[in-house]
């Protein structure tokens, strides 16, 4: 198992996490928490091949309100890496998360 954490960062502008290379991952999760004074905004999972170019992962876009948390559970990647995207409407605050790909069977003997 692999599990790389998303730094705190100001949740009052729009921004990216850095890459998650989840390689071989059989299945991930991404969770992010968010505090402060009703954030809302927008959360989308974005994926890369290249960790250059990105695409939105379309079923993963969620609206967030009143500094809500999100969790995200994707099986079987099809691709090398991962980052969220956040699009800030309003409010104040911070949000952090974590990030746990589920390596296959082969990769925990």
């Amino acid at each position: 198992m692999i599990t790389q954490t998303i730094s705190s960062t100001d949740a009052a502008a729009f921004t990216f996490s850095g890459p998650f290379n989840i390689g071989e991952a059989e299945s991930y999760s991404v969770q992010i928490n968010f505090s402060g004074a009703n954030v809302v905004g927008t959360l989308i999972l974005q994926a890369s091949n290249d960790s250059t170019n990105w695409v939105d992962i379309a079923t993963t876009s969620t609206a967030v309100t009143a500094s809500a948390s999100a969790l995200f559970s994707e099986g079987s990647a099809q691709w090398l890496y991962l980052r969220v995207k956040w699009t800030y409407t309003s409010g104040t605050g911070n949000l952090s998360g974590l990030v746990v790909a589920k390596q296959p069977e082969r990769f925990n003997r």
